[in-house]
């Protein structure tokens, strides 16, 4: 029967009943190692398997951290790009509502120097003077709303554009009466009066209900309830 045994550092070779020193660094029994041995050379597949079994759990993790971390990136991405549309669509929002809050309160300004000019018109000898002070009032105004009816414009969108052009076209019905009264008072015709103060009060009525038009078409894209139409 073969046996040999080798020393950690050096053994000896049991050939029958010669001993023979043998440099090397496990056992061998039978052409086999030891257990001890095994172990201490990796494992019982070798050191190469536990070195590779290392570099696979490694690849794994690194693996694993790169697609979390793209994960996070593209949801990062998709909230970022959701806030900033939502950002936009607010401030959007907001300069809509301060276009058309400018000209509603333009209008109403216009309106109150209207008031002014026709009880100035209604006696049968009208202070001129007088007059004249109120109509270039109530001019101003005018222009104060056909400028902010070109910011409400630029807003849009064409809903309440188109709402708008309704309230202008209104307006500048109204104002050409009321100029044409104020140049009969000068010449002293009061053959146009009656008519013309029936005239301002139904064009008074048409803008009424443009301007009512213009509000609807405003909380419709504001999604504001709070708006009053009527």
């Amino acid at each position: 029967m073969f046996r040999l045994a080798v020393e950690s550092c050096g053994g000896l070779v049991h050939r029958g009943h010669a001993n023979v020193l043998v440099p090397g660094s496990v056992d061998v029994i039978g052409g086999c190692q030891s257990d001890s041995t095994a172990a201490q050379a990796g494992g019982p597949l070798g050191p190469g398997y536990r070195q590779n079994g290392a570099m696979d759990a490694g690849l794994t993790a690194l693996l694993g951290a790169a697609v979390g971390s793209l994960a996070t990136l593209g949801s990062a991405m998709v909230t970022g790009r959701v806030a900033a549309r939502s950002q936009f669509a607010q401030w959007r929002r907001q300069h809509r509502r301060d276009a058309y809050a400018n000209y509603l309160a333009a209008v109403y300004d216009r309106d109150v120097a209207l008031d002014a000019v026709r009880d100035t018109l209604r006696g049968d000898r009208p202070d001129l003077r007088e007059v004249d002070e109120r109509m270039e009032r109530f001019d101003a105004q005018v222009r104060s709303v056909h400028r902010a009816a070109e910011f409400v414009i630029l807003e849009g969108p064409q809903s309440v554009a188109e709402a708008l052009y309704c309230a202008v076209h209104a307006s500048d019905d109204l104002a050409e009466v009321m100029r044409r009264m104020a140049r009969d008072a000068h010449a002293g015709d009061t053959s146009r009066k009656a008519a013309d103060t029936a005239l301002v009060a139904e064009r008074e009525h048409l803008l009424y209900q443009a301007v009512k038009g213009l509000r609807a078409a405003a909380a419709d894209v504001l999604g504001d309830s709070r708006i009053r139409v009527s």
